[in-house]
């Protein structure tokens, strides 16, 4: 088993649903089992629950990540067709979600820090981990791309 590899793999031999219609945003999908004859896993002894298989794969923090990256196209999809993200909102949106040393270096070598003053403790966080820094880069993106007021509760 490799460190580095996307949540698809991690989730394997597990396939991940989701219900079309859901009667609220905390609706969660559905797992379901794929049993294919080149995978040796299903002939150990071990048996797993889906919260384990999931934790132990890490998956959870990337879903946390996924959720709030969807949130952002959710939010975009919902924009009238006449109304499109300018070039700096694309490119501000790319960085977050697709370069975090470039967002890292944005955040703390420009001016970012005095337009957007945050308290002690989230930059902290977001100077010491990745995983906070992009959970805060999702909370920024919706409050300058939505005007979502969140941003200071990263």
């Amino acid at each position: 088993m490799y460190a580095d590899r996307p949540s698809t793999c991690r989730y394997y031999p597990l396939g991940v649903a989701s219900l079309s219609h859901k009667d609220s945003a905390d609706d969660e999908g559905f797992f379901i089992l794929i049993e294919e004859p080149h995978c040796k896993g299903f002939e150990e002894d071990k048996v797993w629950t889906i919260r384990d298989w999931r934790k132990d794969q890490g998956v959870d923090i990337d879903d946390d990540i996924n959720a709030g990256w969807i949130d952002l196209l959710v939010r975009k999809r919902s924009f009238p067709k006449n109304i499109a993200l300018t070039e700096k909102s694309k490119q501000l949106f790319f960085m977050v979600s697709y370069n975090i040393d470039k967002f890292k270096a944005f955040v703390f070598n420009s001016s970012f820090l005095s337009r957007y003053p945050l308290d002690d403790e989230t930059v902290e966080k977001i100077k010491n981990s990745e995983i906070e820094l992009l959970r805060f880069g999702m909370k920024w993106l919706k409050s300058i791309l939505f005007k979502d007021s969140d941003v200071a509760a990263a």
